[in-house]
């Protein structure tokens, strides 16, 4: 991915805290994302540069209703 300056832009990580509490980082900003058994939450922390690239909530709804899994949160 690049900036808009031409610079390569961060990458988006997803890092491993705790069990099933993930974090994902890179420019701009983390989230939090917290996995169970009724499905995922995350938590902004103003990705703001990122904001398309974040999965929409919609997407999310659909993916955990089909029984999918985000793979970087099954650590």
């Amino acid at each position: 991915m690049v900036a808009a300056s031409g610079a390569e832009a961060e990458p988006v990580r997803a890092v491993s805290v705790q069990g099933s509490v993930a974090m994902i980082t890179g420019e701009g900003g983390n989230i939090g994302a917290l996995t169970g058994s009724q499905g995922t939450l995350l938590v902004d922390a103003r990705f703001a540069r990122r904001g398309a690239g974040i999965v929409p909530h919609t997407r999310v709804r659909k993916r955990l209703a089909e029984g999918s899994r985000i793979p970087a949160f099954q650590r």
